[in-house]
């Protein structure tokens, strides 16, 4: 058996659900990977983006049975999705893993791109938010008598 936590938080103001999904695969988008199963935490307190704090607990047991967890910290809120065998969609067949491991090397570059892509872009949205933060504090004010 093995468990691991994770802390994870809203992407918008007044944001009052989270859709977890939860997927198998190692690729870095989940077009590419298998879905295991989903639930919503739902009835969120509203606060400010990254306020929240939503703790995601991944639980393996000795049968190989996956529960996943999500706790809103503030309010207590609690989903969860258990993924056992029975739950689980079909698998690839032995053909399309053979088809994907010709398209490994492909798929490396793919990764590698995609994942400067995201970074450029997570760097944008920073420099972004903090000339947007740094114009409004230096905003001239004008005083009238």
């Amino acid at each position: 058996p093995t468990q691991h936590r994770r802390v994870f938080t809203t992407e918008k103001d007044g944001q009052q659900f989270v859709e977890v999904k939860v997927f198998e695969g190692e690729r870095p988008r989940t077009v590419d990977n298998n879905l295991l199963g989903n639930f919503t935490l739902s009835d969120l307190p509203p606060k400010q983006r990254g306020v929240p704090r939503i703790e995601m607990t991944y639980y393996v047991d000795a049968d190989g049975i996956l529960s996943v967890t999500a706790v809103e910290k503030s309010s207590g809120r609690k989903e969860n999705v258990t993924i056992t065998k029975k739950t689980m969609t079909p698998r690839r067949s032995r053909s399309e893993y053979s088809k994907l491991k010709t398209t490994g090397m492909t798929m490396s570059w793919f990764v590698r791109t995609m994942r400067q892509c995201r970074s450029y872009a997570t760097t944008c949205s920073t420099y972004r938010r903090s000339c947007k933060s740094t114009r409004l504090a230096s905003t001239p004010r004008i005083i009238r008598n």
